[in-house]
C-alpha cells in the first residue's frame, strides 16, 4: 500500500492555443514538410491523438461540403469506427490542395 502513497497525482497539460498551432504548421510549411503541416492543423481541429492521426488513411478524410470534413477514426480509445466532423477552411483548403504544389500555402 505504501508504493501507491508515493506516486503524485497525475497532472494535464493545457491543449496548445491554435495561434500556437498555426505558429508550428508555418514553420513545417516553411521547411518543406506540407504533410507534417497540414496533420498539426488536422489533429488540432479534430482534437486527435497522435495515434489517431498517425492511423488516419486517405479514405477515412470525407469531404461533406465546402468547409466540413468527417474523420472516419478506425481504432480510438472510446472504440472503433468513430465519425468526427469539424468545420475548418483552412484545413479544408489544404486537404484538398495536397495536390496541387501551388496551392500549399497557409
Amino acid at each position: 500500500m505504501r508504493a501507491w502513497q508515493k506516486h503524485l497525482p497525475g497532472y494535464s497539460y493545457t491543449p496548445l492555443s491554435w495561434l500556437a498551432a498555426l505558429l508550428i504548421a508555418k514553420q513545417l510549411q516553411n521547411q518543406g514538410c506540407f504533410f507534417a503541416c497540414v496533420a498539426v492543423l488536422l489533429a488540432h481541429k479534430g482534437l486527435l491523438r497522435v495515434g489517431e492521426l498517425l492511423r488516419l488513411k486517405i479514405g477515412d478524410v470525407i469531404f461533406q461540403a465546402r468547409n466540413v470534413l468527417l474523420l472516419r477514426l478506425q481504432e480510438t480509445k472510446t472504440g472503433r469506427d468513430q465519425p468526427v466532423r469539424f468545420k475548418s477552411s483552412l484545413v479544408t483548403r489544404l486537404l484538398r490542395a495536397s495536390d496541387e504544389p501551388a496551392a500549399r500555402t497557409i
